[in-house]
């Protein structure tokens, strides 16, 4: 069978959530070898070099390449008709099956079996807070009704982001297959570096937040109230936060107010092995969002030796399948409970490490590769 994927989304520097998801799928995919994969993408006038991008990646794995040189990736958003064209023109080439692993541009004009990865519907869920950089729902939606219109296979992140799915668009269930991410196992596995962690100035107790705190679904103004009246009991324990610090999202003003400023540090990104380390350390993982459409932070803690505390909502029960604790995320007083049980609980702390070591190794990116080929048979036949 011959499958073209869209690549664009591994050409970036900083890869996260769906980036990742791109990145890892591509590269499970090709090494299996089971169908014969063409990677497409877009460098208007090749001024970002994304081919080199791409071909480091994958190095050394079989594969067809498809660059559209003449026209920015962005404009796959507009009706590619009104140019006489649809994608397969653009980058020359045809296939049985074309996968979109995000729902951002989604091409309107296709030759061949169209297969989207649907990671979430947070665009159209307001209540859940958009994402910081503008508003992308009207994007969204706008894709997302490609999807609806041209009787798309699905490839959905949880059981949770199925209901949505079935629940809020017009697709249906039988064509929606669920994928869970997997995690890069050679990433992510316990190695504590004290040293290097005093380096960044985080000490020997702490909790750990992962994520773009600055998104009000990350829910980090109850993370530190909760964190608050744990400092009150406990002199020593710290609150440490790893992401994207968004000034105008009043993060910075949030901890400049908190009677515990002093012991919660805010770190930018962090390199692979620097998270590894973070999280093999922690006393916890503390990840209450209030909607994820998979939740791979969790999972990620977890294959690190990390206890993780989790929401009990969407699709956060399904990631930490028995081997986490989970809260009401809505609920200070439950956080900070289960926050202050952790610390004085060694017992439990080390059941939930050995859980979730246990729990996470069943999550690759192998597993979702083989899984991820039925739903291209599926596609094919649909």
């Amino acid at each position: 069978m011959k499958v073209i994927i869209e690549a664009q989304l591994v050409t970036v520097k900083t890869p996260r959530g769906m980036h990742v998801y791109a990145i890892e799928i591509i590269e499970a995919l090709l090494k299996r070898e089971k169908n014969e994969y063409g990677l497409a993408y877009f460098d208007y006038m090749g001024e970002r070099n994304n081919r080199k991008c791409i071909e480091e990646r994958y190095h050394g794995l079989n594969k067809y390449m498809f660059e559209c040189n003449n026209m920015h990736y962005s404009y796959l958003n507009y009706d590619l008709a009104y140019y006489n064209k649809n994608y397969n023109d653009y980058i020359n080439a045809t296939s049985d099956v074309i996968h979109i692993p995000w729902t951002f541009n989604v091409p309107k004009n296709i030759i061949g079996n169209l297969v989207v990865t649907i990671h979430d519907l947070i665009p159209i869920l307001p209540l859940y807070g958009v994402l910081p950089y503008g508003d992308p729902s009207i994007e969204f939606a706008h894709n997302l009704q490609r999807v609806q219109n041209d009787n798309t296979t699905v490839v959905a992140v949880s059981q949770a982001t199925k209901a949505d799915i079935v629940y809020y668009t017009n697709i249906p269930e039988e064509n929606v297959h669920v994928v869970y991410n997997g995690i890069n196992h050679d990433t992510h596995f316990p190695q504590k570096n004290i040293e290097v962690l005093r380096q960044l100035n985080v000490g020997e107790r702490y909790f750990l937040c992962i994520g773009m705190m600055h998104e009000s679904r990350k829910n980090f103004e109850r993370i530190i109230k909760a964190f608050e009246i744990v400092a009150e009991k406990d002199n020593d324990i710290q609150l440490v936060s790893v992401g994207v610090v968004n000034m105008q999202h009043n993060i910075n003003n949030l901890v400049g107010e908190s009677k515990f400023k002093d012991r919660i540090l805010l770190l930018p990104y962090v390199r692979n092995d620097q998270k590894r380390w973070l999280l093999s350390s922690a006393v916890a993982l503390l990840y209450p969002s209030l909607y994820e459409g998979f939740g791979l932070p969790a999972v990620e803690a977890m294959a690190c030796g990390a206890p993780v505390i989790t929401s009990n909502n969407t699709s956060l029960p399904e990631a930490a399948g028995g081997a986490a604790i989970l809260v009401d995320p809505y609920s200070i007083e439950n956080m900070a409970y289960e926050m202050e049980r952790l610390l004085n609980n060694s017992a439990l702390s080390d059941e939930l490490i050995q859980k979730g070591l246990l729990h996470s190794a069943q999550f690759t990116w192998e597993r979702a590769a083989k899984e991820t080929e039925k739903v291209y048979e599926a596609a094919k036949q649909n």
